[in-house]
């Protein structure tokens, strides 16, 4: 698709880059002039694991954010406005102008490509104080709030908690079977290349990748479920979270979808500092799922318990790991 004169394809591109969950990418884009509308694709959502959509408009911010720093990458600014039309799926503009781009924009938008989640293990080095002050101080400039924990007592209850969540989800068969249809197990899958959540990507072992696509499916995971083991499986989640040095958690000004939408916003500039910082970040969203797991966590963070949570991810030094692949950047725009 020819986009319009004003709208600079790498502005786009690095939009297209934006994480979402499940690597489902639902975000899609109509540019007209020196205008983006911002809006979704309904297929692409996850009715059982985000009834509610909080993970949508937090990716759909995150996309919006992505391309306004994309846009600073070509010298211009970007102003984003949020007006959800639910029946449209549409929920925000993206109006860029020839003016320079603000100068933290262009201090952050050199290290949009080097974005990714990291699922592999951390290194045990801690994360020096005033490098997650600085996460936090991008999350206040947003509105929003980042508090994190470290130490290992800390870092052990959130891995409990990471580790209940995870087994609950699992346990859940609608959701478990949303989640089945995004994974990506063989490289023979037509979509492996595209979207979702491959073998690679979800750093498997070797055995892992090997009977996942017979073991991992929601008939096997109903096995286990009554076998009560579960929480074997939620284990490696366990460990992960347990040997990070610290997590943080994100809390948007408030729950309305306009702040989950701006909170999304907030999780990329932070996400996209932490990398700039060469930090590695992996949300670790499970507790967030369930009243129980999620009221401790607003605990163990220092939150009120109806805290909008947006995202929760543990974060410290590593190796990058695979990437998650992207669709082609014409399958995500609309005439």
């Amino acid at each position: 698709m020819n986009l319009p004169q004003g709208v600079p394809r790498a502005a786009l591109e690095a939009a297209r880059l934006a994480p979402s969950a499940h690597n489902s990418q639902p975000a899609r884009f109509r540019p007209d002039d020196e205008s983006i509308a911002l809006g979704w694709d309904s297929r692409r959502v996850l009715p059982a694991g985000d009834p509610q959509r909080h993970y949508l408009f937090a990716g759909l911010g995150a996309s919006a954010e992505s391309l306004r720093l994309g846009a600073a990458l070509t010298g211009r600014r970007a102003t984003i406005t949020w007006n959800l039309v639910a029946s449209e799926t549409s929920a925000a503009s993206v109006d860029l102008s020839g003016d320079a781009p603000e100068p933290a924009d262009a201090e952050l938008a050199a290290a949009v490509g080097a974005r990714q989640t990291t699922r592999l293990p951390f290194r045990s080095d801690s994360v020096a104080t005033d490098l997650l002050g600085d996460l936090c101080s991008e999350a206040e400039a947003m509105g929003c709030r980042l508090a994190v924990v470290e130490g290992a007592k800390a870092m052990s209850e959130f891995a409990g908690l990471v580790a209940e969540g995870t087994a609950r989800n699992l346990d859940d068969p609608q959701v478990y079977a949303e989640l089945f249809e995004w994974l990506r197990l063989r490289r023979s899958h037509p979509n492996h290349d595209r979207d979702g959540l491959s073998a690679a990507a979800l750093s498997l072992g070797r055995l892992q990748t090997l009977v996942g696509p017979v073991g991992m499916t929601p008939s096997a995971m109903r096995l286990l479920g009554h076998a009560r083991l579960l929480g074997v499986l939620a284990g490696t989640q366990r460990r992960l979270a347990r040997r990070a040095p610290a997590a943080c958690l994100l809390i948007a000004p408030s729950g309305s979808a306009g702040d989950r939408f701006t909170g999304g916003r907030a999780m990329l500039r932070v996400w996209i500092r932490a990398t700039a910082m060469g930090l590695r970040v992996h949300p670790m969203t499970a507790a967030m799922d369930h009243t129980e797991t999620r009221h401790a966590l607003a605990a163990l963070f220092g939150v009120g318990p109806d805290a909008p949570m947006v995202v929760c991810f543990r974060t410290g030094y590593g190796p990058t790991g695979p990437r998650s692949p992207r669709l082609p950047l014409d399958e995500l725009l609309q005439h």
